[in-house]
């Protein structure tokens, strides 16, 4: 990718394409071919965000890959779909078309700052069409052959597995467990296609689940264990998953039982036996005896701290709420209603203080969740 302390701002918008003048520029660095990138498509791109000439965010190893549409910040969906295949660009955008007066952090010892301009460099690798929604996908057609449609699709799944893009395949193993219970097979003219579908759903939502404890979205994977151990509570490997994703999660009890059944269930397996070990050892960590004078001190500590920081955002509401109150009499509005879930008690604070006079406000009205205040 190009050297951006070698071009510099001015360059860019002086001799970039103003996509939106003041506020968007793209200065481009090689040409594409084909058309614009239309905007309900799937885009793959290489991308870095520089800032003061040096990158902080690549995906040259691993493209960006998502639809145009959900891409953020606004000015680099924009700046997208200007954009041509094998084109590569510098894009220049003004905050108010990044992440705004928000400021964001990246990863750790790396932030951007609120009210950032944006400075990205960009290849466009390819764009598809977005794909053909699963309701139409399945539209008119027979039960037989939507669930050879899903079994193609299961068969890509474990394509993409293999070749370590599991991301790729969970969003497919989702899609594909949704659509398998869509299936509407008559179970009293057809009962043994019927108790096959089921099987079929059963064996997608383990799948998934266990893609979805690897990729760490252990939420998902508690979810969907659980839905499978509704049709066969002595199943190991899902116990064995349903209990690793509650351990991630934090929940040593629950991690207990769904490891120990899984353990139970299958002795001679030593990976469920090793991690009821590792689940027991941590439980007694958590257990071991503490020094009490010494937690509490810091618990002491850490309630003073916690008190402070309630202090400071007190401060900080009160002046808001002065700054709010005294901008609208200025604007010469002559009833102001104070509301929107403040604080009870901060609320009777600042009604006491304008009861107490020395103010330019002469009557106050209000319950618990509002004031009302005339100037």
């Amino acid at each position: 990718m190009a050297k951006l302390d070698k071009i510099s701002i001015e360059t860019l918008k002086g001799k970039g394409e103003a996509l939106l003048p003041k506020l968007l520029y793209k200065l481009q660095l090689a040409p594409g071919a084909g058309e614009d990138v239309p905007e309900n498509s799937e885009v793959q791109v290489e991308l870095r965000l520089i800032v003061r000439g040096q990158s902080i965010i690549e995906y040259s190893q691993e493209p960006f890959v998502k639809q145009l549409e959900q891409v953020l910040p606004t000015g680099l969906k924009i700046a997208l779909s200007s954009m041509r295949k094998g084109e590569r660009a510098l894009i220049w955008m003004d905050s108010a078309l990044a992440f705004g007066s928000s400021a964001l952090s990246l990863e750790p010892g790396v932030k951007i700052a609120k009210d950032s301009n944006l400075v990205f460099e960009v290849f466009l690798r390819s764009w598809n069409d977005k794909p053909e929604s699963t309701k139409l996908r399945f539209k008119d057609r027979t039960p037989f052959d939507s669930m050879a449609l899903i079994r193609e699709d299961l068969n890509a799944a474990e394509a993409l597995i293999e070749n370590g893009k599991k991301l790729q395949a969970l969003r497919i193993l989702k899609r594909s467990l949704w659509s398998a219970r869509k299936v509407q097979i008559d179970a009293e003219k057809s009962p043994a296609e019927e108790r096959a579908r089921q099987s079929f759903v059963h064996a997608i939502t383990v799948k998934t689940a266990e893609c979805a404890y690897e990729l760490g979205h252990y939420p998902l994977a508690v979810s969907l264990s659980k839905e499978a151990l509704e049709v066969d509570r002595f199943d190991a490997y899902v116990n064995y998953i349903c209990g690793c994703a509650y351990f991630s999660l934090g929940y040593v009890s629950s991690a207990t039982r769904y490891i120990r059944a899984a353990h139970h269930s299958d002795l001679q397996n030593g990976t469920y036996e090793r991690k009821m070990r590792e689940i027991e050892r941590h439980q007694a960590l958590l257990n071991k005896d503490v020094d009490y004078d010494s937690d509490r001190e810091e618990f002491e500590e850490y309630a003073a701290h916690c008190l402070k920081k309630i202090d400071e955002n007190k401060k900080a509401l009160r002046k808001s709420i002065r700054k709010f109150v005294n901008e609208q009499f200025e604007k010469r509005q002559q009833t102001v209603l104070i509301g929107g879930g403040f604080p009870p008690a901060l609320l009777k604070e600042f009604k006491d203080k304008i009861m107490a006079g020395g103010s330019r406000i002469y009557f106050v009205h209000g319950g618990d969740d509002v004031l009302e205040l005339k100037y």
